[in-house]
């Protein structure tokens, strides 16, 4: 795939750094069972997945989480106006 400058796209697999999983989605993180083709011609990016955070890094985990609620908490109460901008009207 090539963009309008003529530059190859490619794609990027999100690695976690100690266990191996691959970023399936935006939240989702799982083991690959088999390396494809499509794979090994990806980019490799290293990251961490939530178990193994919450397991090496346990107070950024929770620091992490407690951002989470009060953004989720913070939608909420403005009904959603700035997430889904106009058809929270």
């Amino acid at each position: 795939m090539k963009s309008s400058n003529g530059k190859k796209h490619e794609r990027i697999v999100v690695i976690c750094a100690y266990c191996q999983k691959s970023l399936q989605g935006q939240e989702l993180w799982e083991r690959d069972s088999q390396e494809t083709a499509e794979m090994a011609k990806a980019t490799i990016s290293h990251g961490i997945c939530p178990d193994c955070l919450l397991e090496h890094f346990p107070n950024e985990y929770l620091i992490i989480q407690e951002e989470r609620r009060v953004r989720i908490k913070k939608l909420f109460e403005e009904g959603f106006k700035n997430f889904y901008g106009h058809l929270a009207k």
